[in-house]
C-alpha cells in the first residue's frame, strides 16, 4: 500500500516538474536557406607589428622621424571631441528635475482629458466622466504649476499656462 501511495506521489511531482504548455515552432523559414555555422567567424588579420629589429643587409635604413603617425594624431581628435559631447548628452538626461515634473504634469493633463469623458481611458478604452477626479487634478495641476514655475524654461512657461486655462474652461464646459 505504501509503494502505491509513493508511486502516486511520485506521478504528481513529475507532473508538477513538466511544463504545462507545448512549444511550437511556427516560423516560415526553411532551414536549408540558413547558412549557418557552429564555427565562429575567422578574425581578420591584423596588422602586422612592427618591432625594432636590425634591418637586414639588403634591405635599405628608413630614418625616423619626430612625426606621429596619421592615425595617432585622428585618433586623439576623436579623444578630444568626446569630452565635449558628455555635457550635451547630461543635459537630456530624464531623471532632472525639470524632465520629472514636465513628465508628471504631461501625465496630470492626460488623467483631466480622461476624467472629463473627452479622451478615453488608455487601459480600458471606455470613455468616463469623472469631474470630481478631474477637479482634484487641475488643482494638483496649478498647484505644482505655481511651485515650479520659476525653474521652467520662459519658452514653455506661456504652453502650460494655456494648458491649464483649457483644462479650466473645458471642466466648467462638462458641468
Amino acid at each position: 500500500m505504501k509503494d502505491d501511495y509513493q508511486n502516486e506521489k511520485d506521478r504528481e511531482e513529475e507532473m508538477k516538474k513538466q511544463p504545462k504548455f507545448k512549444v511550437v515552432d511556427r516560423r516560415r523559414i526553411n532551414a536549408d536557406e540558413i547558412e549557418a555555422s557552429d564555427e565562429p567567424p575567422e578574425p581578420e588579420p591584423e596588422a602586422p607589428v612592427e618591432t625594432e629589429e636590425e634591418p637586414a643587409q639588403d634591405e635599405p635604413i628608413e630614418e625616423k622621424s619626430d612625426e606621429e603617425p596619421e592615425e595617432q594624431v585622428q585618433e586623439e581628435e576623436i579623444r578630444d571631441e568626446k569630452p565635449d559631447e558628455a555635457p550635451q548628452e547630461s543635459v537630456e538626461d530624464p531623471l532632472t528635475y525639470r524632465n520629472i515634473v514636465m513628465s508628471f504634469l504631461q501625465t496630470l493633463v492626460t488623467v483631466v482629458w480622461v476624467h472629463l469623458g473627452l479622451v478615453p481611458h488608455p487601459q480600458t478604452q471606455l470613455v468616463m466622466k469623472k469631474l470630481e477626479e478631474a477637479r482634484k487634478a487641475i488643482d494638483l495641476f496649478e498647484a505644482i504649476y505655481k511651485a515650479v514655475e520659476n525653474d521652467i524654461p520662459d519658452q514653455v512657461k506661456p504652453e502650460i499656462a494655456r494648458l491649464l486655462e483649457d483644462m479650466k474652461a473645458n471642466y466648467i464646459d462638462q458641468l
